[in-house]
């Protein structure tokens, strides 16, 4: 008892009891200084900024034991959409690794990049981009990736706030559902979790839950009151929350809420390292663990 006791003087430790989660939140996409090279006008060289974001956070999260990485929606690496904008073509195979995978880089440069993170770190991660279909079909995609690197599951954002659907197709209405440390993760991207809230038609949020979900992954890339709406899905689903979700003025750190609604104690790091490199936001890991 003297021995369990000593392990869980700090959060970290105490935490392995459950699954160590963390998000990032309060990133701005483009908050970069003008001698970065970050705000050139081009879009893949944003990207390449942010991923270092991306890098940076994946680093302080592996040293703090986060078993699962939580990133925002697509625009936390390219923050602009139109029809013209980048997008890159989908490497859709499960179970494949970008990373290790010849010219994926340069072809599909945030998804080689995201599956090198997960690689790199040994550590599980969820993230989100534009893609584009064979078909030249182009979506909001959801990927995520275990500790090898390989693709572990994918989902196309169906539910598309009205702006978008100028510039992305709308997915199949396909819930869907990932294994990973002993529990079933549903994945929802952004407006899918207020889109009930202005219906009522809450048919995705019951399908996850009739799949086994018992826990939600929400990647936000525009304003919304995500700490609310978290809490409220825990407590009517009984499912934990993690909601990672780009800086703004309403919740810009991000929520990790236990099954019942209950925001979980949790821990803030910024990621100072960054100004370094021109970064001027504010970017924040949050870890908490979800029981």
């Amino acid at each position: 008892m003297v021995r369990a006791l000593i392990l869980c003087v700090s959060f970290l430790a105490c935490a392995r009891a459950g699954v160590v989660v963390g998000v990032l939140g309060d990133h701005k996409p483009d908050g970069w200084s003008k001698g970065s090279g970050c705000t050139s006008g081009a879009d893949l060289d944003l990207i390449e900024c942010n991923l270092r974001v991306y890098n940076t956070t994946a680093a302080e999260a592996k040293a703090q034991g986060v078993q699962l990485l939580l990133f925002p929606e697509a625009y936390a690496l390219a923050p602009s959409l139109s029809e013209t904008s980048f997008s890159e073509p989908l490497l859709g195979a499960l179970g494949a690794v970008p990373c290790t995978a010849a010219n994926a880089s340069a072809s599909s440069p945030q998804q080689a990049a995201l599956s090198c993170i997960a690689l790199r770190n040994a550590l599980p991660l969820a993230a989100n981009v534009f893609t584009t279909l064979p078909n030249g079909t182009r979506h909001i995609t959801e990927l995520v990736y275990d500790g090898r690197g390989a693709l572990l599951a994918l989902y196309h954002k169906h539910h598309l706030f009205p702006t978008e659907t100028k510039s992305v197709s709308a997915g199949p209405f396909a819930p869907t559902t990932f294994e990973l440390l002993g529990r079933t993760w549903g994945i929802i991207i952004c407006y899918e979790g207020v889109y009930p809230v202005v219906t009522g038609d809450y048919a995705q949020m019951d399908a996850l839950k009739r799949m086994g979900a018992s826990a939600f992954i929400w990647s936000i890339g525009s304003d919304a009151p995500m700490a609310t709406i978290s809490k409220s899905w825990g407590k009517k689903y009984q499912t934990a929350v993690s909601a990672a979700i780009d800086g703004n003025l309403l919740d810009g750190t991000g929520a990790i809420v236990a099954p019942g609604g209950t925001e979980v104690a949790y821990t803030d790091t910024v990621l100072a390292s960054l100004s370094a490199v021109g970064y001027t936001a504010k970017a924040k890991l949050r870890v908490g663990s979800l029981p």
